[in-house]
């Protein structure tokens, strides 16, 4: 049987791969029967891309068996495994969300960004495979940083809308730069 593996919060699970010409709505049932989350309840996230089309086949996606994706709650209230089965949290203050949308930021300042820089100084140096991985790696990150701050509601509270609108400026500042020096590397390779 083929399987992918899904990554959800700090689980993987193992599922079954339907046919490549099998549209994405079908495939998120699959991925609710396992995980518990409503079909519409997720983003999945393959290869640094958002699978949004749910008409379309997987094959449109390049999805293969063995690879892994990722799955990203909608919900507030469910977006690992642990929160899935915790009981309701209280509702999320301006405070709090300003506090989640600063620990995106301090990751994105701590870790990712040195990461992308060290990337750029040493891509031309590294072997294609391993350069290849690495872009998509941080792609992945960078874009998961990006789905987390979608994710937070922030209607009605200015300053929670401020500080998401910065990190989200500087996390796709970060995929762009990310993306235009790969561009680069990929016409003078």
């Amino acid at each position: 049987m083929m399987e992918v593996t899904v990554k959800w919060g700090k689980e993987k699970l193992r599922v079954p791969l339907p046919p490549l010409e099998t549209p994405v709505s079908e495939f998120r049932k699959v991925i609710s029967d396992a995980t518990g989350l409503p079909p519409d309840g997720f983003k999945i996230i393959y290869s640094g891309a958002v699978l949004k089309d749910n008409t379309a086949p997987l094959s449109a996606f390049g999805l293969k068996p063995g690879r892994t994706l990722a799955i990203i709650g909608l919900n507030e209230s469910l977006p690992s495994p642990a929160a899935a089965a915790a009981p309701a949290k209280e509702k999320p203050t301006e405070q709090s969300t300003i506090e989640k949308i600063r620990k995106e930021m301090s990751s994105l300042a701590s870790t990712l960004k040195p990461e992308l820089d060290t990337f750029l100084e040493t891509a031309a140096t590294q072997e294609k495979e391993t350069r290849e991985a690495t872009h998509t790696r941080l792609g992945e990150l960078i874009l998961q940083v990006l789905l987390r701050l979608d994710a937070l509601g922030v209607e009605g509270w200015e300053e929670a809308r401020k500080e998401r609108r910065a990190a989200v400026k500087h996390a796709q500042d970060m995929l762009n730069r990310l993306d235009d020096e790969w561009k680069k590397m990929k016409g003078g390779a």
